[in-house]
């Protein structure tokens, strides 16, 4: 099941402008970035897949409502 979970508003702040709010330095890192553009890439694909699944098969994926679609994806890894 998807557990209800709470964002700060740092955190919630920093997710929508796609910043990684965890490591500052990560402007002056290449390797870093292209790390975390890499990662974003694969969060976008699966977020497009599991869109295109009907609302019954996302409730038995365990994700309740599609807007929780790219939360599941991108903080439940063990969901």
């Amino acid at each position: 099941m998807l557990a209800k979970h709470s964002l700060g508003q740092a955190s919630r702040a920093a997710w929508r402008q796609r910043v990684p709010s965890h490591d500052a330095g990560i402007a002056g890192n290449p390797s870093a970035q292209a790390h975390w553009l890499e990662r974003e890439q694969q969060i976008e694909k699966a977020i497009a897949a599991l869109a295109k699944l009907d609302d019954r098969t996302l409730l038995g994926l365990g994700i309740s409502h599609r807007s929780h679609i790219e939360w599941t994806v991108r903080y439940c890894h063990d969901c």
